[in-house]
């Protein structure tokens, strides 16, 4: 999605989405604009429409780049840090920090798991859930690393970050659900990926497909996670070349169509 906060905000009012997720850089790009916390707080409002989530910090691990190195669409996010996460918390009164390891140097288990107790809490002094999201382009490669490492730190408020594309693409099945302990995983991002797509973790990034449309077993997975924890955040996240060409209204209307599927 393309759009500013503000304009998220409004689309997903438009379209029956009652909350969105945002990067510590769109907070920062609509206070430049020249809105102040108070502004979106009342866009909120006004739309009934919360912030579910920051998204994603991802400086705060060992390992990973530095922001001067990191270039692309992806450069400005390791620019943020744990205190610019806080402070966007309690200014529009979010209430989960997801964290990821991501282009970032190998690191042992033992490693992140020392940097995450902390992390976790100071979270909790704010107020925050911490979901950890697994993906193959760092020391959190899979589910099953994820889940060692959060066993491992052992916080209250720190759960698995559940991406259903990063999943597939990392050859996960039903299966690897089983054993699952109550709110091991608290979040779950939904993104479709065609069958060819399975254990092949090269797949582009922007090919994801909307819920239903490919071949990851998403509504059976979300019936898995809210068994473990039915309070567990679940939200969409599908970067596509395709729905990048669609206006931004049309795109989201499509994803919340998508959802309201694949969970009747």
């Amino acid at each position: 999605m393309r759009a500013s906060l503000p304009d998220l905000v409004d689309i997903a009012a438009a379209t029956g989405f009652d909350a969105v997720s945002i990067t510590p850089a769109m907070y920062a790009d609509a206070l430049t604009s020249g809105l102040t916390a108070g502004d979106i707080r009342q866009r909120c409002a006004d739309a009934g429409v919360g912030i579910s989530l920051i998204d994603p910090l991802m400086s705060a691990l060992p390992g990973s780049p530095d922001p001067g190195g990191t270039g692309g669409r992806f450069g400005a996010l390791f620019s943020y840090g744990e205190d610019d996460c806080y402070r966007i918390a309690e200014a529009l009164n979010v209430g989960i920090l997801n964290v990821a390891h991501y282009m970032a140097a190998d690191v042992p288990v033992a490693s992140l798991v020392d940097a995450l107790g902390p992390l976790c809490e100071r979270a909790r002094s704010h107020g925050l859930k911490v979901l950890l999201e697994f993906m193959p382009e760092g020391s959190i490669p899979d589910l099953a690393t994820a889940l060692t490492i959060v066993r491992a730190t052992g916080a209250v408020n720190l759960a698995v970050m559940f991406d259903t594309w990063h999943f597939f693409r990392t050859g996960g099945t039903l299966n690897d659900l089983d054993g699952l302990a109550a709110g091991e995983v608290g979040g779950l991002q939904a993104a479709d990926a065609p069958a060819s797509q399975q254990g092949v973790i090269e797949a582009k990034l922007n090919s994801r497909l909307l819920p239903g449309q490919g071949a990851v077993p998403i509504g059976a997975l979300i019936d898995r996670l809210l068994t473990g924890d039915p309070d567990a955040f679940i939200g969409i996240e599908v970067f596509s070349d395709d729905l990048n060409r669609l206006p931004m209204g049309e795109g989201a209307a499509r994803a919340r169509a998508s959802m309201r599927q694949v969970m009747a």
